[in-house]
C-alpha cells in the first residue's frame, strides 16, 4: 500500500494503523453515526503515523435506530454486499469495509489490484494458515503467526456474509488491541 518510490510501512506501524483506525470507527459508532465510505484513502496519517478517519460526506446518523434504509453509497470494493443488495444500512457496513481495509494493510495490495481478489478468497477461508501467502512480501521477518492469525480472524469476522453475525467495531477493537503493546490509545496520542 505504499506509493511508487515510497518505503512501505513496517509491520508494527500497520498494526498501530489498524488499531487506531478501528478506534476511530468505534468512536463514530458510539455517537450513532455510520461512516458509509470507510476505506484506505479516508484514513489520514499524522506525521507520527497516528490514523485519523476522515471524509464524512456520506455519513448517516442512526440515532435511536438499529438500521436505516437508504440509497446505496460508498466505494467499490468496500461496500457490504448485504447493504448493496437490500439498502439496509447498519454500523456493520463500516465493519465490513474495515475488514477489507485490514486485508489491504496485511497484504500491501489495494482492493482494486488484481491479486487482491485471490488474497481475499484465500484469507477468507476459516482454516487458512499459509500466512506467508497473504502477508506483504516486503515484511518478511517482521510478523508472527499469532499476529497474522488474530488479524485474519478479525478480518474474517468483519466480512461475514450474514451481517447480523458480524461483531461490533468495539468487539473487534478489543481483539486487535491485544496485538499492540502500547498501553495508550493511538487515538488520544499527541501528534
Amino acid at each position: 500500500m505504499a506509493a511508487k518510490g515510497i518505503e512501505p510501512f513496517p509491520w508494527k506501524d500497520r498494526l498501530r494503523i489498524a488499531v487506531g483506525s478501528l478506534e476511530g470507527l468505534a468512536a463514530i459508532h458510539k455517537e450513532e453515526f455510520i461512516h458509509r465510505d470507510f476505506k484506505a484513502a479516508n484514513v489520514l496519517l499524522t506525521k507520527n503515523l497516528v490514523p485519523k478517519v476522515a471524509d464524512f460526506g456520506l455519513a448517516k446518523s442512526c440515532q435511536d435506530q438499529t438500521h436505516i434504509t437508504t440509497r446505496v453509497a460508498g466505494s467499490r470494493g468496500y461496500i457490504d454486499p448485504a447493504y448493496f443488495e437490500t439498502g439496509l444500512l447498519t454500523d456493520h457496513c463500516d465493519t465490513f469495509a474495515f475488514g477489507i481495509f485490514l486485508l489491504e494493510l496485511i497484504s500491501g495490495c489495494c482492493v482494486h489490484e488484481q491479486p487482491f481478489s485471490e488474497l481475499h478468497s484465500l484469507a477468507s477461508k476459516p482454516d487458512f494458515t499459509d500466512y506467508a501467502r497473504v502477508v506483504d512480501k516486503t515484511l518478511e521477518g517482521q510478523w508472527t503467526e499469532e499476529e497474522v492469525s488474530v488479524l485474519l480472524s478479525v478480518m474474517q469476522d468483519a466480512i461475514l456474509t450474514e451481517w447480523k453475525r458480524r461483531p461490533s467495531s468495539e468487539e473487534l477493537l478489543e481483539r486487535l488491541k491485544k496485538l499492540v503493546t502500547d498501553e495508550v490509545s493511538v487515538v488520544s496520542e499527541e501528534e
